[in-house]
């Protein structure tokens, strides 16, 4: 059974970049992430399950010190962007997905390839090219 967009946190917000570079828990500038222990770092062209668009807005002040580690927040890194054109659940014949159910708002009935959700997974091919 497919998860619902709301269930897997399906998103349209663009062009399928969704960096950490515009998300607003991040400071990429000096490479922190109010979602992650203070230890871990991130990239400019990192995502993870708890991207929220917005130009980044997090201050170092206001690290997290119970926050979540790379691993449990699927932290990723991929210079290509990331989004359903590039993820290996996406079926671009149809704008359906193997993991996720097209019902439902945003994009009633389909699965748009700008859009992205916390199964995202790379495509060998696609996950690398623009």
């Amino acid at each position: 059974m497919k998860l619902s967009k709301k269930a897997a946190d399906y998103i349209h917000a663009g062009d399928g970049s969704y960096f950490c570079a515009q998300c607003v828990e991040a400071n990429a500038a000096v490479t922190l992430c109010r979602e992650m222990r203070p230890q871990d770092r991130i990239s400019a062209i990192g995502s993870c399950i708890k991207w929220k668009e917005g130009a980044p807005a997090f201050n170092p002040e206001q690290r997290n010190f119970d926050g979540h580690s790379p691993t449990e927040l699927r932290y990723e890194e991929n210079k290509a962007g990331f989004g359903c054109k590039r993820c290996n659940h996406f079926n671009r014949e149809d704008y359906c997905c193997e993991e996720v159910s097209e019902k439902g708002p945003p994009d009633q009935g389909v699965i748009m390839p700008g859009a992205c959700c916390n199964e995202w997974r790379k495509d060998p091919i696609f996950g690398i090219i623009n």
